[in-house]
């Protein structure tokens, strides 16, 4: 039989060793001081889809300010009833794709911004009959006008831009609908008093899961948007 104290005991660490082990490594699901996990934020770190304080995300507007595609309420997007801006339309026009009734686009019965025609002008190639562009006899849309409205610089008569008395699509307002700073009538932003696009709400939609909710729809209409955008440019 071998003798016992021919194979000693292995040495017990000491108190220093054993808490440089247990304390200044890492294990594989311990993360070591000052570093970050793949689904950890470090402070001052903003996630793809979390704004820090005082930024504004693409879709989101600051009290005061006028979306260009952002309308009033009881609408998907900008218009009511519609998906973007005009009544009973899926963009800015009623009975239409875009800005115009009865149009994929701007115009009356046209792809585009004018009735019969490829694009805005009715019997042309672009938007107005006998003129280089929108309108008959104007350099834009509409006749008699820079832009796309008879008399005024715009879409519409009377206007600066496309609704008339306004300075963009909705009469007697900033934007498209009146008596608003924003396209929705008596508020900041899309819904009615509200500072945002939902009513009653500092947000979008009532309640976090709502605007969660109303995130995604909103999504869905941006990809709208964009399709309408690719037929506008044909």
């Amino acid at each position: 039989m071998a003798d016992v104290r021919a194979f000693p005991p292995p040495p017990t660490p000491s108190r220093s060793s054993h808490r440089l082990w247990c304390c200044g490594a890492s294990r594989k699901h311990q993360e070591a001081p000052g570093s970050t996990r793949k689904h950890q934020e470090a402070p001052g770190r903003t996630r793809k889809h979390q704004e820090a304080p005082g930024r504004t995300r693409k879709h989101q507007e600051e009290p005061g300010s006028t979306r260009k595609h952002q309308d009033a309420p009881g609408s998907t997007a900008e218009g009511p009833g519609s998906t973007t801006e005009g009544p009973g339309t899926t963009a800015e026009g009623p009975g239409s794709t875009t800005e115009g009734p009865g149009s994929t686009v701007e115009g009356l019965g046209s792809t585009t911004e004018g009735p019969g025609s490829t694009t805005e002008g009715p019997g042309s190639t672009t938007e107005g009959p006998g003129s280089t562009a929108e309108g008959p006899g104007s350099t834009a849309e509409g006749p008699g006008s820079t832009a796309e409205g008879p008399g005024s610089t715009a879409e519409e008569p009377g206007t600066t831009a496309e609704g008339p008395g306004s300075t963009a699509e909705g009469p007697g307002s900033t934007t498209e609908e009146p008596g608003t700073t924003a396209e929705g009538p008596g508020t900041t932003a899309e819904g009615p008093g509200t500072t945002a696009e939902g009513p009653g709400t500092t947000a979008e939609g009532p309640g976090t899961r709502d605007h969660r909710r109303g995130t995604r729809d909103h999504r869905r209409g941006t990809r709208d948007h964009r399709r309408g955008t690719r037929d506008h440019s044909l």
